[in-house]
């Protein structure tokens, strides 16, 4: 029921299609990925009840249980290949330009629908992501999130200087 799919938004491809196995490939697969930059900084807004320091949380990777890793520190696009490494998402669309790639998705379903653009819900108000890194972060960010640089469309920064014009 809807219930149940409710809890697969968190789960990688591999965990749904073990779970949904007769059902899996009937299934249009849709998933949105946000600049890694970007989600760093949100990963960090979200657990920093203990006023970590960002430089900090980010070397905290190891130190982290299962489910802390996969939310905060495990490449986007891991969660979007099944086990032979293969890519199985019909649609990736980006929370940069989240209005424009719904209504492209709408369209390809041929479902027209009032979206309510002004609701953002788990929203917070944080600096411009690009103002917590200096060239250390960055090095390791870049490092940590390699695979969704290479994967999903987005630019790898190699220099602050570089970084803070953007």
């Amino acid at each position: 029921g809807k219930e149940n799919d409710k809890l697969l938004q968190h789960l990688t491809l591999q965990n749904i299609e073990n779970i949904k196995h007769n059902k899996f490939d009937k299934y249009r697969k849709i998933s949105f990925v946000r600049n890694p930059y970007d989600r760093m900084i949100r990963a960090w807004n979200h657990v920093n009840r203990f006023n970590i320091p960002f430089k900090n949380f980010i070397n905290l990777k190891n130190t982290c249980n299962d489910v802390e890793y996969m939310h905060m520190f495990m490449p986007q696009y891991r969660s979007m290949i099944n086990e032979k490494a293969k890519l199985c998402i019909d649609y990736i669309g980006h929370f940069e330009t989240f209005e424009e790639d719904f209504q492209n998705i709408l369209k390809k379903l041929n479902i027209s629908s009032k979206h309510n653009t002004q609701q953002k819900l788990n929203s917070r108000n944080h600096k411009p992501f690009h103002e917590y890194y200096d060239q250390e972060s960055l090095n390791k960010v870049n490092i940590l999130m390699e695979e969704d640089f290479n994967h999903l469309n987005y630019e790898k920064i190699k220099t602050i200087e570089e970084f803070q014009k953007k």
